[in-house]
């Protein structure tokens, strides 16, 4: 009996991987040229093309990110638990970065509880960073 064939391993793309390939579509290059030199089958393509909008609105939401050099290795689209905490603390960031302020983990997180007990989320505790 012949042994079953190989599965292809599973290859997953950054959300920076995935807006170069849509970028790429829309300049005209074709989809095998595409599929050759980011090693993707057709159907992962497809997808890609069908999931376009929700992919440019979280990279565009979570732009924030790319600053602090997180969104370059993302992969998922997870969104978080507390949109609006989560935005609260994007902004607070954005305005101490703006002042010229270094914010370090500990006071991202102080500054997440604190605000996450200001808007009703008593007793929240934010992850270690």
């Amino acid at each position: 009996m012949a042994p079953p064939p190989a599965k292809r391993p599973r290859k997953v793309l950054t959300l920076e991987t995935k807006r170069e390939i849509l970028r790429r579509c829309d300049e005209g290059w074709s989809t095998a040229r595409i599929r050759e030199n980011f090693g993707i089958p057709k159907s992962s393509l497809c997808e890609l093309k069908k999931a376009r909008d929700k992919i440019t609105a979280y990279t565009d939401d979570f732009s924030v990110a790319s600053k602090t050099g997180k969104k370059k290795d993302r992969k998922t689209m997870a969104k978080p638990m507390h949109v609006d905490l989560d935005q609260c603390v994007i902004k607070w960031y954005q305005q101490q970065r703006g002042s010229g302020v270094m914010v370090r983990g500990t006071e991202l997180k102080m500054a997440a509880e604190r605000f996450g007990n200001n808007i009703g989320l008593h007793g929240f505790k934010a992850l270690p960073i």
